[in-house]
């Protein structure tokens, strides 16, 4: 207020002052922008391995972003989030909702809602839920019987839950008399896990009744029963080996060792052979498992067949079963064993001997220098047929060496004879000459009526393959190299002889068989 004067008189002036709101005309301004407003729901609907939960948010008028957060920890330290929601820009609450998927089955878990706008970020209260559990779901399936056990199956889903399986079996089809085998844990996955036992101390022949079960934290549960039948004890087995074929005079070996009782833990309690066709022979031992017998020495051209049943018998049953032995025409000698005695010897000149090698399953020839030794052997009568042996010549003297294979008709006086003659010259540089050229001769009475020579020579430690053919139609021979045809003969050969000159040498597989 101000007061002002005039001449004499006072004038009092009053000045008015009006103040403005800051909110504006007084009558109340707008609110700041906000964060949205969340809430977590108590309702929820858990699954085994599923979830859905429920919220609501508020956008309070901003566009706004909502999601759940979730876990195993009550406090949501380190929580799963599932995807954004967009919310709008409302401002009024809206709700939201997610479903939880691959949770464990019997399980709590803790969840809450979450959302943000540009004015911030909100979360709902905490709560939980917990996954429902199933208890196994349990399939019998296959089984497979034996005499006294059986191999049973089954398929079990733990559904989520640590299981143990087992199965139980009895003789009627009554569970609770059941027996049940030792819980297997199978895990808590949540596929099929296949299951499988053995039953044993099972009665033979009997019908038994089984299924497959399991149990977990939810609950036990069993599968459909079903029946098998254990198999009848099989009678014994009769192995009288493997047919076999061996020659004139060969000593044989039948082998039943291979049979068996039937049962497992059964026993033999006897054996029977007996030959039921063919030349006949003597048997060493008849109720033995491995009998033996000579084949016999006068079977017809071109084979025999033997046959031999053998019959064993245990506590299950008995059994028979035959093996045939073919006898070939001839004589083979593979010197498996020392038979060198059965050589008759004869010294041409000089020294030598005819020893039996071990180590090489062979006979062994050994000559001093300018010696000769010879050995031989009666052979089946015969017009027509195949000679052979290998010769394997390992150390000459100082000439030069030799060998003569003569194979004679019998009677011998005749001196009628097929003979080889060869010799090592080249390890002395020559060319071979007569009398000492190879050849292969006839003789007939002790004349020689055809030969055929051959400019070859042999080697030391060399293996030569040698081979006659003979009979009426012509005779061959197959040696060192060469074939070398001679006329045909009439002759009965009966006897062969090998004569080993300045040499020493190994014989092997001397072998006479029917001609092809």
């Amino acid at each position: 207020m101000k007061i002002h004067r005039m001449i004499g008189i006072p004038i009092l002036t009053l000045t008015a002052v009006f103040f403005l709101s800051a909110c504006g005309g007084g009558g109340g301004g707008s609110a700041p922008p906000s964060a949205p407003t969340v809430t977590t729901s108590k309702m929820n609907t858990p699954g085994i391995d599923t979830a859905e939960i429920n919220g609501n948010v508020n956008p309070n008028g901003l566009a706004a972003t909502a999601w759940f957060e979730y876990g195993p920890d009550p406090s949501l330290s380190n929580p799963t989030k599932t995807d954004n929601q967009a919310m709008g820009s409302g401002k009024a609450p809206a709700s939201i909702n997610a479903t939880l998927a691959g949770l464990e089955a019997g399980t709590t878990y803790y969840y809450r809602v979450a959302a943000s706008n540009s004015a911030g970020t909100a979360k709902g209260a905490i709560e939980s839920l917990a996954t429902l559990s199933n208890p196994p779901t349990v399939i019998t399936t296959t089984f497979g019987p034996g005499i006294d056990n059986a191999v049973v199956n089954g398929s079990v889903n733990p559904n989520g839950l640590a299981t143990t399986a087992w199965f139980e079996y009895g003789l009627d089809n009554t569970p609770s008399t059941f027996d049940n085998t030792a819980g297997q844990l199978i895990g808590s996955g949540k596929l099929a896990v296949p299951t499988t036992a053995t039953l044993t101390s099972l009665n033979t022949t009997t019908t038994y009744y089984w299924r497959a079960a399991a149990s977990n934290a939810a609950g036990t549960s069993k599968g459909e029963i079903k029946s098998f039948t254990t198999t009848p004890i099989p009678p014994p087995i009769a192995d009288p080996g493997l047919p076999q074929s061996v020659f004139m005079g060969q000593f044989v070996t039948l082998d039943g060792s291979g049979s068996t009782p039937g049962w497992a833990g059964g026993t033999i309690t006897s054996y029977e052979w007996t030959q039921t066709a063919g030349t006949p022979v003597t048997l060493s031992d008849n109720t033995a498992a491995t009998p033996t017998f000579t084949a016999p020495s006068d079977v017809p051209k071109p084979n025999e067949v033997l046959t031999f049943q053998l019959t064993v018998t245990s506590s299950d049953g008995s059994a028979s079963d035959s093996v045939d032995i073919t006898v070939n025409w001839g004589v083979s000698d593979d010197f498996s064993t020392d038979t060198t005695g059965d050589y008759p010897v004869v010294i041409v000149r000089g020294t030598g001997t005819l020893t039996y090698d071990s180590a090489g399953q062979r006979a062994l020839v050994t000559t001093g220098d300018d010696d000769v030794i010879a050995f031989n052997q009666v052979l089946p009568e015969s017009d027509a047929g195949v000679f052979s042996f290998d010769f394997s010549p390992i150390l000459s003297h100082p000439s030069h060496a030799g060998i003569w294979v003569s194979l004679c008709e019998t009677p011998l006086t005749d001196n009628t004879c097929y003979v080889i003659s060869n010799f090592d010259w080249s390890t002395f540089g020559a060319t071979p000459t007569e009398p000492d050229l190879a050849a292969f001769r006839k003789f007939v009475n002790g004349v020689e009526v055809e030969k055929v020579a051959f400019d070859t020579s042999y080697l030391q430690g060399e293996t030569y393959p040698i081979k006659i053919t003979f009979g009426p139609a012509g005779t061959t021979m197959v040696a060192f190299g060469k074939t070398i045809d001679l006329s045909g003969t009439s002759s009965t050969i009966g006897k062969f002889e090998i004569a080993t000159g300045q040499q020493d040498a190994y014989y092997d597989n001397i072998r006479l068989e029917a001609a092809p």
